[in-house]
């Protein structure tokens, strides 16, 4: 009796002992990281909205995270006007419905990305691919970007829908940031401003793509989420490089010895590894390597229905005024990607020097994304392009 109060004793000091250890570490030696998230109301009310009807023109979608909201009809404020927003009964944005069978002269031009495809803040007829579409009556062009979304999600829809419509040729667009998007499960652990919704992910293994279903895949969870939002965060961050990075451990809660033990071995909360090298994307990073392994099956996917492959980078506001302040037209920070994705022979077109020369304040609207004047360079060059490639 006396041994086994010994033994409960020796574990209870080294518990506490444990505890006030791994607690001086977090204090300490973590700069200021935290092993809690909190999301704003703003973000609950928006996930409440998301659940019941849709957000605008956007909706719940239990593989996806999200898509366009069929049938949407919605005219919001962008700057110190009005625009229309119209999803057709396909999800496409366009006011135009589209028969699934083409005729046989027509050239099918599907379009995916995010907001830079989907054309936020501008109106439907200002969009590039609007605009591309008008350029010749034999043109179809399918708009099927979806604001927020990563490629991993457009590569997810392309499949889901590609057999239905059957087009010739399918634009990708790239844009400065997506390679984050790839690293992340739930939005907001990489940004406040995100749309506080989950999305699948892939990993990265042994060379090939290995998809991590959406978890929070339905309604009944999202509710269960709401009321009790820690219970869900270690599940929903588990692989989540921004979660893992600021917000949580890898170490499981099985009491504070293990905890220490897991630290002491090495296995405590993620530094970030450097995202940038001399200004450029780095390729040893985790979200390079995915983005390379997420394009290069999007380019296999869009050959295997004998449609062309055309992958456009789009550059941001802060890319253009980071050329413009070095005086340097070739800078671009994804140069990186660009270059091992022509090396492979992918079509690849960069928008950066046709925006060099320009002023930002004509290219971009208020909240970064193209203006109608930027909308139309991109439809331009784009009309040339196809018909060099038909």
């Amino acid at each position: 009796m006396r041994t086994l109060f010994r033994f409960l004793v020796f574990i209870i000091i080294l518990e506490f002992s444990s505890l006030v250890v791994v607690k001086t570490f977090n204090t300490y030696f973590q700069h200021g990281k935290t092993s809690d998230f909190k999301f704003t109301e703003t973000q609950k009310q928006k996930i409440i909205q998301f659940l019941d009807d849709g957000l605008h023109y956007r909706c719940f979608d239990s593989a996806l995270g999200w898509v366009n909201k069929p049938r949407a009809n919605v005219s919001i404020e962008s700057g110190k006007r009005n625009i229309n927003v119209n999803i057709n009964a396909d999800g496409f944005r366009s006011t135009r419905r589209y028969e699934k069978k083409k005729d046989a002269n027509v050239t099918r031009i599907l379009t995916l990305g995010d907001s830079f495809t989907f054309g936020s803040e501008v109106d439907d007829s200002e969009c590039w691919s609007s605009i591309l579409e008008c350029k010749d009556s034999n043109f179809e062009v399918l708009n099927a970007g979806v604001p927020g979304f990563g490629l991993d999600q457009s590569l997810l829809y392309f499949k889901r829908i590609n057999e239905d419509w059957n087009p010739d040729v399918v634009i990708v667009s790239y844009m400065t940031m997506l390679w984050l998007r790839h690293l992340n499960t739930f939005q907001p652990f990489r940004s406040k401003r995100s749309i506080p919704l989950s999305k699948p992910r892939f990993l990265l293994e042994n060379g090939k793509l290995n998809l991590l279903d959406n978890y929070l895949n339905s309604p009944q969870k999202y509710e269960s989420f709401l009321e009790k939002p820690n219970a869900f965060l270690k599940q929903l961050g588990r692989n989540d490089y921004f979660y893992s990075s600021e917000f949580g451990s890898s170490s499981p809660e099985y009491g504070n010895f293990v905890k220490l033990l897991y630290l002491l071995m090495g296995d405590q909360t993620k530094e970030k590894a450097e995202l940038y090298t001399n200004g450029y994307y780095n390729q040893e990073h985790e979200g390079y390597s995915l983005t390379i392994a997420i394009l290069d099956e999007f380019v296999n996917a869009i050959r295997k229905i004998n449609a062309k492959p055309i992958i456009l980078f789009f550059p941001t506001k802060q890319d253009i005024e980071k050329m413009q302040q070095i005086k340097d037209s070739t800078y671009r920070v994804y140069r990186p990607l660009y270059k091992e994705l022509s090396a492979k022979g992918v079509q690849c077109f960069d928008f950066a020097e046709d925006f060099y020369d320009l002023d930002t304040s004509i290219l971009f609207e208020n909240k970064g994304h193209y203006s109608p004047f930027g909308n139309e360079i991109i439809a331009n060059k784009l009309f040339d392009i196809i018909n060099q490639i038909k």
